[in-house]
């Protein structure tokens, strides 16, 4: 009865008087004593994600364009903030002018979205090297 109250990774079951045991993983059977005992299931929402309200592909493509004169863009998601990383050759003033110029026609043309823009330096290293792990790249300079 309660088997799919554990198919979803942001179900909850709370049982009174002792905690509910709680299948393994997604499909595994409940134990008899969760099936039995005097539970209620509470489901939670899902965190917001940048995708919820913005087509990735097309941010992608703005985000590359706003910042195509670094020597590389990569892009992470972090619930519903949007993390731009602008890859330089070094952290100097121009590139720090061009970041500030980057961001306020980002912010112009994206109102309300939540982003945070930082400056990587290469320092004679690859683009990929510098980048989070876990980010994508979404521009390169040739």
């Amino acid at each position: 009865m309660f088997a799919d109250a554990f198919q979803s990774p942001s179900t909850v079951a709370v049982e009174y008087g002792r905690p509910a045991r709680r299948a393994r993983g997604i499909g595994d059977a409940v134990s008899a004593d969760v099936q039995t005992a005097q539970i209620f299931v509470l489901t939670l929402p899902s965190p917001a994600t940048v995708a919820d309200d913005y087509d990735v592909s097309v941010l992608n493509g703005l985000v590359a364009d706003v910042f195509k004169s670094f020597d590389a863009v990569f892009v992470a998601d972090e619930g519903e903030t949007l993390h731009v990383f602008a890859i330089a050759a070094d952290h100097d003033d121009d590139a720090y002018e061009r970041m500030a110029r980057a961001e306020d026609q980002l912010a112009a043309r994206r109102p309300g979205l939540m982003f945070e823009v930082h400056l990587r330096a290469t320092r004679g290293r690859l683009p990929t090297v510098v980048a989070p792990a876990g980010s994508r790249q979404v521009h390169a300079r040739r």
